[in-house]
C-alpha cells in the first residue's frame, strides 16, 4: 500500500489557526509519485502549488489553494506554499525560483464529511488552505459538470513527486521539475472490476463511490501513474492548444494500491460534487476583492430601500444617512410618511441576510426631537 501523505513524511505544519474541521489527521495511503510522465513545459501552469515537496494543489481564488483532505498537515512545523514552481531546478528548497511566489497557510478547512475506509483509503477526500497573501498568478478553472470526465477521456495529471522507484533498492528518486503524465478515465464498472487473485481483500468491488471519484489508468498494464507526494495534485481537461485559461480541473490525486499498479488504477476525488462545499468554504475564508470570486457566488454587500409616502398629516419627512446608519426624521410641516422598507444586507463571509419589512416613522414631538431608527447595525 502507498501513501499519498504520510504522517512521517508529512511534518509540515502552519503558524496559524486550524479550523475544527481540520482536526483530524489522516494516516492515509496515497499517491506520491509521478511514474511515466514527463517534464512539464515551463511555466505551463502557474497555478500548481506544492506544499515542500509533501503534497501539491492548485490556486482557486487569490488567496486559496484547494487539495486533498488527507494532506492535513500537524501544527509542529511551519510549511511554505510554493506557487509557480515549476520552473524549479533544484531540490534545495532553500533556493527560490525568480518567478515562484511563496506563503505560509494560515487556516484549513477540511471537508466535514471527509472520512477513512481504511488506513489507505478516503472518501470526500478535500482540503481548502488560506495563505498568508495574495497570488499575483491566474487561479484555474473547476469542473460543476458531474458527468465529467467522460469515460474514456484523457487527463493530464501533474505532480512534484517521486518519478520511479530505483528496482533494486526501492528508493524513490524526487523529481526537480514539474512533471506531467496523460492518464485515461476509467468507467466505475471497470474500476470496481479491477481485482488480483494474489490480494483479494484489496479489490476494489464496493468501495468505489461514482459520484466522489474517478478512476484513472495509465496504459494496459497501468505503466503510467500518480503516488504519495503528488496528493492534492489535479486532474486537468486541457484544451489542444495548451491555453492554460481553458484548463479545467476535474479531480484531485487521492488513493490507490501500489504505484501504477497493474491490477488496480488509481482513484481521485471529483471535483463537481464538493462545490457546493467549495463555494461556501472559498466565500466565508477568502480575502478577495468581491469580483474576483463570482466563480463562487461570493455577493457584494446590497442595500435595497423601497419608501411608499402617504399624505396623512402636516409634517414633512427627510432622511438623513451616515456610514452603516440610516436615520429617518419627522418635522412639522407637511407630511406624515410611513416608510416600508426592506433592508437586505448580504454579508459576503456568512450569505446571512438581514431583513427590515416595515419601519413607521412617528413625528417630532412638540420640543422639535427627531426620532431615528438605525436599520443596519
Amino acid at each position: 500500500m502507498k501513501l499519498i501523505c504520510i504522517f512521517l513524511l508529512c511534518l509540515w505544519s502552519f503558524s496559524a489557526v486550524t479550523s475544527a474541521e481540520s482536526s483530524s489527521h489522516v494516516d492515509a495511503s496515497h499517491r506520491s509519485l509521478i511514474i511515466g510522465g514527463h517534464n512539464a513545459q515551463p511555466g505551463r501552469y502557474p497555478y500548481f502549488a506544492t506544499f515542500d515537496h509533501f503534497g501539491g494543489g492548485i490556486l482557486i481564488a487569490p488567496d486559496i489553494i484547494l487539495t486533498a483532505g488527507h494532506c492535513n498537515p500537524p501544527l509542529d512545523q511551519p510549511v511554505k506554499v510554493r506557487i509557480n514552481h515549476d520552473k524549479f531546478q533544484s531540490t534545495d528548497f532553500a533556493k527560490e525560483p525568480e518567478d515562484e511566489e511563496t506563503f505560509s497557510i494560515v487556516k484549513i478547512v477540511q471537508h466535514p464529511d471527509f472520512y477513512t475506509i481504511s488506513w489507505d483509503e478516503t472518501v470526500n477526500d478535500y482540503n481548502i488552505f488560506k495563505i498568508s497573501g495574495f497570488s499575483k498568478e491566474t487561479p484555474v478553472k473547476l469542473n460543476r459538470d458531474a458527468t465529467l470526465a467522460l469515460d474514456g477521456q484523457i487527463v493530464a495529471v501533474i505532480g512534484m513527486g517521486s518519478m520511479k522507484p530505483d528496482p533494486a533498492t526501492f528508493v524513490e528518486t524526487s523529481a526537480t521539475t514539474l512533471q506531467e503524465v496523460d492518464l485515461t478515465v476509467l468507467s466505475h464498472d471497470q474500476c470496481e472490476e479491477a481485482f488480483d487473485p494474489a490480494r483479494p481483500d484489496q479489490a476494489y468491488k464496493g468501495r468505489i463511490f461514482e459520484d466522489r471519484m474517478i478512476c484513472t489508468s495509465g496504459g494496459p498494464h497501468n505503466e503510467k501513474d500518480a503516488c504519495a507526494f503528488d496528493s492534492g495534485s489535479p486532474l486537468l481537461l486541457t484544451s489542444d492548444n495548451s491555453n492554460q485559461s481553458e484548463d479545467l480541473v476535474v479531480g484531485l490525486v487521492s488513493w490507490g494500491e501500489e504505484c501504477a499498479d497493474p491490477f488496480f488504477p488509481a482513484v481521485n476525488a471529483r471535483v463537481s460534487f464538493a462545490m457546493k462545499w467549495i463555494d461556501e468554504t472559498v466565500c466565508a475564508l477568502s480575502d478577495a476583492d468581491p469580483s474576483l470570486l463570482t466563480e463562487f457566488g461570493c455577493a457584494h454587500e446590497t442595500l435595497s430601500l423601497t419608501v411608499v409616502v402617504a399624505k396623512l398629516a402636516p409634517w414633512n419627512l427627510f432622511q438623513q444617512q451616515s456610514p452603516g446608519r440610516m436615520s429617518f426624521s419627522a418635522v412639522p410641516g407637511m407630511l406624515l410618511a410611513i416608510i416600508v422598507a426592506t433592508v437586505v444586507h448580504r454579508r459576503r463571509n456568512t450569505g446571512r441576510r438581514v431583513t427590515i419589512e416595515e419601519l413607521p416613522l412617528q413625528a417630532a414631538d412638540a420640543d422639535g426631537v427627531r426620532p431615528s431608527y438605525d436599520t443596519l447595525q
